[in-house]
């Protein structure tokens, strides 16, 4: 069930309090503790039981998103309510989406194209590779973008919630990386997108690199122009 008008206005304001801190707070310390970067990881190491192939199908991540928490490092901080609109062609073996942002500075959407291909092992179809489109083509080399875990609604069975990991590559010297939570529906509260994040950092054994995490929650899209669904 999704999240009450109420519980939205209850914590719509919750970005920059202390539970915002908390995941990346932990993680750093850690880092510091055993003196290791983040790299990227193999898929199999984040990669949980709900996108295995026997359950998961990658046509699934076709469609609208909501790009409702991410640590994506190259988009500007002035930039919100992230919306991915994907489509997936399974017989080509290829995917693509536009990544649409309101930037405040600029008071207007910004759209970045993407392109990659689906996975080549049967078993895991979120193993997927990407980068920026210019024509409907790649230009850069793929790198690796994973769908590593997935939710599902309870009672229509359709999947609600993706988690993604990517790993950029050195931007310009340090290894960077982007974790995202994609919905389905824009209106989460903050309490509930930092309970999902700190649920699959937990899952993954904190593999992963959360720090600089952003969340987008149902005040945030209200304010962009997007209006509550049920």
């Amino acid at each position: 069930a999704q999240p009450q008008q109420q519980q939205q206005q209850q914590h719509g304001d919750g970005i920059g309090d202390s539970t915002h801190a908390q995941p990346q707070q932990q993680q750093q310390q850690q880092q510091k503790k055993t003196g290791k970067k983040k790299q990227c990881p193999d898929y199999e190491q984040i990669r949980q039981p709900s996108v295995d192939a026997s359950v998961f199908d990658i046509s699934e991540f076709q469609g609208t998103w909501y790009l409702t928490a991410t640590t994506e490092p190259t988009l500007p901080t002035f930039c919100r309510c992230g919306v991915n609109e994907v489509y997936v062609n399974k017989e080509g073996g290829w995917y693509q989406y536009h990544n649409i942002d309101y930037c405040d500075h600029l008071d207007k959407n910004i759209t970045i194209p993407i392109k990659g291909q689906l996975s080549t092992d049967s078993s895991s179809p979120g193993k997927l590779r990407e980068n920026f489109a210019l024509f409907n083509k790649t230009i850069l080399k793929l790198l690796p973008n994973y769908i590593f875990h997935a939710q599902r609604d309870k009672t229509s069975g359709k999947v609600e919630r993706l988690y993604t990991y990517a790993c950029l590559g050195r931007l310009p010297i340090e290894e960077k990386f982007s974790f995202n939570l994609l919905t389905r529906t824009h209106n989460y509260t903050s309490d509930e997108i930092l309970r999902a994040v700190k649920s699959v950092n937990a899952t993954t054994q904190g593999i992963l690199d959360i720090s600089g995490l952003r969340i987008n929650n149902a005040s945030q899209y209200a304010d962009c122009g997007f209006f509550a669904t049920i």
